[in-house]
């Protein structure tokens, strides 16, 4: 070999470990980065002829275990699932009050048993009857304000929603646009790590908000499904939508949350709309779901029948006290 020749190889092999020192460099300064995962230099040997020329970076990989990271992105949507419920629970406490506070709505179902336990002792006296008119007419005021309070947290699960499909939208255009770039760093520079690892943040927050199950083809762009199966994203962007009404009442019904495929060409969405509220089994969009068309109309509806109940029993004690025999 000449000596140009061997300054070349040396040459070679300085730009390679270069290349490992930046990468390292790297993995140091995101250590305590969450979500973050080590990045390796892996070469190859340069061959002319028959003979060796030295080194060269191959591709600098993000090294990562897929089975643990898909636990991460199972993990992290019951969390934001969870964490939805929680935040709502929160606030309807707030709505219902304190146990022990004098204006709550079991306060003033209290005070109306009372005073129509008193009232009967003497059904004749004024003041006592005035009374539980009083007492009567503040729990249904407060019956009232506790229903309005939860259509209210119904809406504002409705808007939440539209915010959470947005930030998916968002979410799959960026890990769409990674997906190309990163086939052609592996046939160009090899560097995949830094793309991989933007494209593995993007994937964490988007199991945040819903259950997402990522696979690597070979060309090393990926697509993503649901864990039910349904397609979010491959060759083709997918496009959520959702209306809100903005304002909720036991009677409204909400719009479903769709997806399209766009076309690549057109960048328009094709004629495939798709309802997807089913297909969720996880993630924060899971938990809004289940609290505006669940967990807050069974709330209302158990409301609905405490005032009922408590309207049969009223009128129970009235004609038993009354002179004049209750209608057939």
């Amino acid at each position: 070999m000449s000596i140009n020749g061997i300054i070349a190889t040396s040459f070679t092999g300085l730009t390679a470990a270069q290349a490992a020192l930046r990468t390292t460099s790297n993995n140091v300064a995101n250590v305590n980065v969450a979500g973050y995962a080590r990045q390796t230099v892996v070469l190859e040997s340069i061959v002319a002829g028959s003979q060796a020329a030295g080194v060269r970076v191959g591709e600098i990989q993000r090294v990562a275990d897929r089975f643990l990271e898909l636990s991460v992105y199972e993990a992290q949507s019951d969390t934001s699932r969870y964490g939805a419920l929680d935040d709502f629970h929160a606030r309807l406490q707030g709505l219902l009050g304190r146990p022990d506070s004098q204006g709550t709505l079991s306060a003033q179902l209290e005070r109306a048993f009372r005073a129509l336990s008193e009232v009967t002792l003497d059904p004749a006296d004024a003041v006592r009857r005035q009374a539980v008119l009083a007492d009567i007419g503040r729990f249904a005021d407060e019956i009232s304000r506790t229903a309005v309070g939860i259509q209210d947290l119904r809406a504002d699960a409705s808007n939440q929603i539209t915010e959470v499909v947005n930030t998916i939208n968002a979410l799959l255009q960026r890990i769409h646009k990674l997906n190309p770039e990163i086939v052609r760093a592996k046939v160009t520079t090899g560097e995949l790590g830094p793309l991989q690892e933007q494209r593995a943040q993007a994937l964490a927050e988007l199991s945040k908000l819903i259950d997402i199950n990522p696979i690597e083809l070979p060309d090393g762009s990926i697509s993503v499904t649901t864990s039910t199966g349904l397609t979010l994203l491959d060759a083709a962007l997918r496009e959520f939508s959702y209306t809100s009404p903005g304002t909720a009442t036991a009677s409204t019904n909400f719009a479903h949350i769709v997806v399209n495929t766009i076309d690549p060409r057109t960048g328009l969405k094709l004629a495939d709309t798709q309802s997807i509220d089913g297909n969720i089994v996880s993630g924060r969009l899971r938990g809004l779901l289940d609290l505006r068309d669940r967990d807050l109309p069974a709330l209302a509806d158990n409301l609905g029948e405490l005032a009922r109940v408590f309207a049969d029993m009223a009128n129970a004690v009235h004609n038993a006290n009354a002179s004049v025999p209750a209608p057939m």
